[in-house]
């Protein structure tokens, strides 16, 4: 997979990804993404895709790093935990 290789040439660097839930989806599923940054803003749209359906590898394991309120959105920071199954979310050390 191509993320793979850029992962692979960016040894020891961060490499980030902005985008939807579909790309979202994608790289959980290829075992790609060690943390997510979500932001969460309360408008009904009515439709759209939901971040967390019809991924492969589910139930995806998280730790709740950060949350971050503000006006109008709520900044969500989450590490991907390994290893473990039960598609828990644990809280870890919050600040903000």
């Amino acid at each position: 997979m191509q993320w793979r290789r850029q992962r692979t040439r960016q040894a020891g660097k961060d490499v980030y990804v902005i985008g939807g839930a579909s790309i979202d989806q994608q790289l959980l599923d290829a075992d790609l993404v060690d943390e997510l940054r979500i932001d969460l803003v309360p408008v009904l749209l009515g439709n759209g895709i939901r971040l967390f359906d019809k991924l492969r590898r589910s139930p995806v394991d998280l730790e709740q790093v950060k949350v971050t309120p503000s006006q109008g959105v709520t900044h969500l920071q989450y590490r991907v935990l390994r290893g473990t199954s039960g598609g828990t979310a644990r809280r870890g050390h919050q600040t903000g």
